[in-house]
């Protein structure tokens, strides 16, 4: 038979939609639950400043049944988040978890949060239960579910509570509400504190790391700062932000590199050269430490033991960061401080 509608792996017009396969639960349950509140977005958009009649009252059931969506995706996403979470990390503060029931009930799916949920203050406190609870609740005490939200009667011919009386939404409200709640469960499950404690951030083998980075950037602090101090002039890639440089001890004013003096990336490389050899004769654990310390100040991302190139690659990217070896020793410090904090909880 000729399809007219759907066809699989075929590229139609600019006005067909498309629907991708599925691979991954997490980012893929974001996209159904931004759908839903998209095509309500667009349902309620010419309503606004209107006054409701009968023919706008038509679309209240397909706004709601999105919403009672929207929110039991939102809800199993952060429980598979849980469970996924909690069967691989030995750092989670909470024990492992496992899903009782996967099914269309809100307040059944709300209640297996409350029941694992740590307190206030603890690592992975869910912070959004009581905005939740308050809106299934109201959904509860009204028989608003997925299926009274499409039928108003069940399959033995008897009305569902939502429809045997007269009830008035407050549309835009919730509309708004469920939004933002939703919005914040998504970036609250793929956010910074599930990362860091499924890649062992809060142990004591990412403290002591730590530590002896911080060890190594303390040793040397006093006799780095003299060599950044006495290098008058950086590197290329530095200067280009600057108007002036320091060259032989006289400040020289330039527009481009063109201005300066022929010689002067000769004494930049003399200078690099200076501090090349301070290197040299540390340890290859010492530089590997002061790499890592560097690299986390500027790209915000630790790097763990298994990471070793040759070492004049660290040796260069350590000249390349050696301005940033005062702000790395602080944010060392305060990033210790943060995990122990956690780990204290």
């Amino acid at each position: 038979m000729k399809r007219k509608y759907i066809y699989e792996d075929r590229a139609l017009d600019t006005q067909s939609l498309v629907l991708y396969r599925a691979l991954d639960i997490i980012s893929e349950n974001e996209q159904i639950i931004n759908g839903y509140l998209e095509a309500a977005s667009i349902l309620l958009e010419p309503l606004k400043g209107v006054q409701f009649n009968s023919k706008h009252e038509q679309i209240t059931l397909p706004l709601l049944l999105m919403y009672v969506h929207a929110i039991e995706i939102a809800l199993k996403m952060y429980l598979y988040k849980l469970e996924e979470h909690t069967g691989h990390t030995r750092f989670c503060a909470i024990e492992h978890f496992k899903l009782k029931n996967s099914n269309h009930d809100l307040k059944d799916l709300l209640d297996q949060i409350i029941q694992v949920n740590p307190k206030k203050g603890e690592l992975h406190y869910f912070p959004f239960l009581e905005k939740l609870s308050f809106i299934v609740s109201e959904f509860n005490d009204f028989g608003l579910d997925s299926m009274s939200a499409r039928y108003r009667h069940t399959k033995k011919k008897e009305t569902y509570p939502l429809h045997d009386k007269k009830i008035n939404i407050r549309i835009f409200k919730l509309h708004y509400d469920i939004k933002n709640i939703c919005k914040e469960i998504v970036y609250y499950i793929s956010g910074k504190e599930f990362f860091e404690c499924e890649n062992g951030y809060y142990s004591d083998i990412y403290c002591n790391q730590l530590r002896s980075c911080l060890e190594v950037l303390l040793k040397y602090k006093n006799k780095f700062t003299l060599i950044i101090t006495k290098d008058k002039c950086n590197s290329k890639k530095e200067d280009k932000w600057k108007t002036s440089v320091k060259y032989k001890g006289t400040e020289i004013k330039f527009f481009s590199f063109a201005d300066l003096p022929v010689d002067y990336f000769k004494y930049v490389d003399k200078s690099r050269h200076k501090i090349t050899i301070f290197l040299k004769t540390l340890s290859k654990d010492e530089i590997f430490n002061i790499y890592r310390a560097l690299m986390f100040y500027t790209r915000n991302d630790f790097i763990f033991n298994d990471f070793a190139p040759n070492d004049s690659y660290f040796l260069e990217k350590i000249i390349g960061l050696r301005l940033f070896y005062l702000n790395a020793i602080k944010k060392l410090e305060s990033e210790i401080l943060r995990i122990e904090r956690i780990m204290l909880i």
